[in-house]
């Protein structure tokens, strides 16, 4: 059976970012971006912000299973809160030793290019023996389980969280956040049915999927080609999530289930307030309705019926949502108040460093990680129309999100006036502080694979 068929789809539902940092810290916590403001890897939540801690003291096991480095290897607060965290980590055997994906040397499928400058190194810093077998630890490791940073073993994530829940004797609660379909795009052979060899071949080829299309260096038209390898990863996504509610069976009628996402892609479409083409996520993309209208499929616990809701919803109304469940009150994730605020942060140093490798001008691009660049507000009226009016350096754009054709630059003092009116209804929560944090050079390899560095 369909799962949606004994579920509720919210039909217009919107993420709170663009961004998976942003995202995550949001539905976490119930809070506007512009809220929490956990925008970048150097600011970390105060303990007890998520919704994770709430359940922990309610007497639920908590777990977090995703190779997403912001969920499970970064200390910025999200991971915090569970219990059980299963994430990606490889651990070396010498960890004081060099790590042969560290930025100083030059790494192609999960090895060392420069195999001289390595032991080279290595050797200098009397260390070569014990970094040697670090090398050869990792290349075990990528070849029994899958390349960390290309294959996105969400069947290894699925199964660990499959294993947890049949060993854990009390109330549960986990976050499953499978990177199948996410960028870079390689799903496994079975799941592709709409790629090329071609077209993979050309994929793979292609040097920095994000910025090296938004300096019109690559061709928009292979960008728009990448979709069927994005197409094949859903796939894949789709069967992983199959795999865990059928292994799960048991436990789902009385279980709160959530299938949704941080945020979309774009594949070169026109921006709706810039004069570029949008590319993947993050900063290049920007509040496109390609990155920010996601899916939201619901299975409150004991329904048997279909529903669809078209009302203006959100993620960000998890932790509501579960206070609901748990108190059996009210739940829903369905706007209270008929609006709704999405925001992107600026382009960070170090994605700028990468992105100069491509563009010069940096004038369509908001520069600067640590606050809130551009906001995307929506507004559902009586006959359930929803508007979107965005805000981006003092410009205000206009969209009627049932009829994309309509998108026009506002002058009206007026309805600028009320945007801003909005925006001083929210005030910030004081739940994150500074943090700052060297990545390991692991996490830096992923999050660059993923576009986020």
């Amino acid at each position: 059976m369909d799962f949606a068929e004994n579920a509720t789809t919210y039909l217009q539902a919107r993420a709170p970012s663009e961004r998976s940092i942003t995202s995550h810290a949001s539905i976490f916590t119930g809070e506007l971006v512009r809220q929490h403001q956990l925008t970048s890897s150097n600011k970390s939540f105060e303990p007890g912000a998520t919704i994770w801690s709430e359940l922990k003291s309610e007497g639920y096991d908590t777990g977090v299973f995703s190779t997403n480095p912001f969920l499970t290897e970064l200390n910025i607060g999200l991971s915090r809160d569970f219990d059980k965290t299963v994430g990606n980590q490889v651990d070396l055997l010498f960890p004081n030793a060099n790590d042969p994906r560290d930025d100083r040397f030059e790494i192609i499928d999960g090895g060392v290019k420069d195999i001289y400058n390595f032991i080279s190194q290595s050797y200098t810093e009397n260390s070569v023996t014990k970094s040697i077998f670090n090398g050869v630890k990792l290349k075990i490791d990528n070849s029994i389980f899958g390349e960390t940073t290309n294959s996105h073993p969400d069947r290894k994530i699925s199964n660990s969280f499959i294993k947890w829940v049949d060993n854990t004797s009390r109330l549960w609660a986990a976050c499953i956040n499978l990177m199948g379909s996410h960028l870079p795009f390689v799903a496994q052979e079975q799941y592709r049915n709409w790629s090329s060899d071609d077209q993979i071949a050309e994929y793979e080829s292609v040097d920095d999927e994000i910025w090296q299309f938004a300096s019109n260096e690559g061709s928009w038209s292979k960008k728009q080609n990448h979709i069927n390898l994005y197409d094949d990863s859903i796939l894949q996504t789709d069967n992983d999530v199959r795999h865990i509610l059928t292994n799960i069976q048991e436990d789902i009628e009385n279980t709160l289930v959530v299938i949704t996402s941080d945020h979309g892609e774009g594949f070169g479409e026109q921006s709706e307030y810039k004069p570029i083409q949008i590319s993947s996520h993050g900063e290049a993309a920007g509040l496109n309705e390609e990155l920010l209208h996601v899916p939201l499929v619901v299975k409150y616990p004991n329904q048997t019926d279909e529903k669809c809701v078209s009302s203006l919803s959100s993620p960000v109304n998890f932790p509501k949502v579960v206070r609901g469940v748990v108190n059996d009150k009210q739940r829903s994730f369905k706007q209270p108040n008929g609006w709704f605020l999405a925001s992107s942060r600026g382009i960070g140093p170090k994605a700028k460093d990468r992105a100069s490798k491509y563009i010069d001008d940096f004038s369509n691009y908001a520069v600067g990680a640590d606050k809130i660049q551009t906001d995307a507000l929506y507004l559902e009226d009586d006959n359930k129309n929803i508007h979107k009016m965005i805000r981006y350096k003092n410009r205000y754009t206009y969209a009627n999100c049932s009829n994309f054709k309509d998108i026009v630059s506002i002058d009206d003092k007026v309805i600028s006036g009320r945007y801003d009116s909005f925006l001083e209804k929210i005030t910030t929560s004081n739940m994150t502080r500074e943090s700052e944090q060297e990545n390991s050079a692991s996490t830096k390899e992923t999050l660059r694979h993923l576009g986020y560095m």
